[in-house]
């Protein structure tokens, strides 16, 4: 798997695992897809990514890294915030 996503130098950000489900459904697309991780290294990202890969490789999902920045919410810490690609 290659990755070449590059996030913005200015902002923190983080690597968001994402695991998509085949074959997707066209009525609901959204269901096929999921954030079971997040990381802040890219490399920690990519091991868990071809790791989830190797040993799923027969239910017919796929994981990628994503890269994103971390949106802190009034009241919440960095690391309890959301997720934005």
């Amino acid at each position: 798997m290659t990755y070449t996503e590059q996030p913005h130098s200015r902002y923190p950000h983080g690597y968001a695992i994402v695991r998509i489900d085949a074959p997707v459904s066209p009525d609901n697309p959204e269901n096929n897809v999921a954030v079971p991780k997040v990381f802040a290294s890219k490399s920690a990202a990519l091991r868990e990514a071809s790791r989830l890969n190797h040993i799923n490789k027969q239910k017919g999902c796929i994981y990628v890294p994503k890269a994103g920045q971390p949106r802190k919410q009034r009241g919440t810490s960095i690391s309890n915030s959301l997720f934005c690609a």
